[in-house]
């Protein structure tokens, strides 16, 4: 939670793995951060980060790339995987004392029409494009749903030609990309419902987070 007192002013990652990510952040806060940084998720992603802590830079991080939060005193992990498969089962008649399950499907959606700053669409640059991205889950009932998303961080002066003028084009085009990556971030988290188990069961091994319990 220390990370909450390094700032990053301005700092954009294009097109980098979860590894690369995390040290570009790490190496762009004031004061100079303590921590180390580490990850062995290969998905490739974007992120500009402006006037957030390196604490909010990691959650988003954790969102768009993916992985588990491994904290180790002044290391800060995201790992694909976090804990051991050592067999361990819970076992209806056998060691399972009682079991509830709750669903939420309050934030389902399989089909998303994304809306970014001041009212960008998805067919902003090919009017003939769909407004809508679908999710590869679909159920017998539809989804679909309109969510706004922030884009405060992409900021137009940035965005400037040869000559330092201002490239509208390409400020557009980056306000799409962006859009593009929350919604696409969105509709695959949200495509199923929120599914929480919870039991009791007598269990002869110890588990830690992350290990695997077969039920």
């Amino acid at each position: 939670f220390d990370s909450k007192n390094y700032l990053i002013a301005d700092s954009y990652v294009v097109e980098k793995n979860c590894n690369d990510a995390l040290d570009h952040l790490n190496s762009a806060t004031t004061p100079q951060s303590a921590f180390t940084t580490i990850s062995d998720v290969n998905t490739v992603s974007s992120f500009r980060c402006v006037r957030k802590s390196l604490y909010e830079a990691i959650q988003t991080v954790l969102e768009r790339w993916g992985g588990h939060l491994v904290r180790d005193n002044f290391s800060i992990g995201i790992r694909s995987q976090i804990g051991q498969d050592n067999g361990v089962t819970v076992r209806y008649a056998k060691n399972l004392k009682e079991i509830t399950v709750d669903e939420n499907w309050d934030a389902v959606v399989t089909q998303l029409m994304p809306v970014g700053k001041d009212g960008l669409l998805l067919n902003a640059a090919d009017p003939s494009a769909s407004l809508y991205m679908t999710s590869a889950i679909q159920y017998d009932i539809p989804y679909t749903k309109t969510i706004s998303f922030d884009q405060s961080q992409i900021v137009q002066e940035d965005y400037v030609d040869d000559q330092g003028n201002p490239d509208t084009e390409a400020y557009q085009a980056a306000l799409l990309q962006d859009l593009e990556l929350q919604a696409q971030a969105y509709l695959n988290a949200n495509s199923v419902p929120q599914v929480n188990y919870t039991l009791s069961a007598n269990l002869e091994k110890v588990t830690d987070i992350g290990d695997t319990v077969y039920v």
